[in-house]
């Protein structure tokens, strides 16, 4: 694929799952033009992370704040 992106001679590249640009089958790089791409990647990533874990947090949360006021009802 590197030889073919060559060919054209226009500037095509060969670019990897992760956004790395090959210079050849062993050297790789991130190119400029793929940096935004990289952070939006990453920003998605952090996103669903956080999109899971409130909704599994605040009510653990609430059920900790309802049996502390219980308890100290009781006593």
């Amino acid at each position: 694929m590197i030889k073919i992106a060559r060919s054209f001679k226009d500037g095509s590249r060969v670019v990897g799952d992760e956004n790395e640009t090959y210079k050849d089958i062993n050297n790789a790089y991130l190119h400029e033009d793929d940096y935004e791409q990289t952070q939006q990647k990453e920003d998605n990533y952090i996103k669903k992370i956080k999109d899971a874990i409130i909704p599994i947090i605040v009510p653990i949360l609430l059920g900790i704040i309802a049996l502390i006021l219980k308890i100290l009802k009781i006593n």
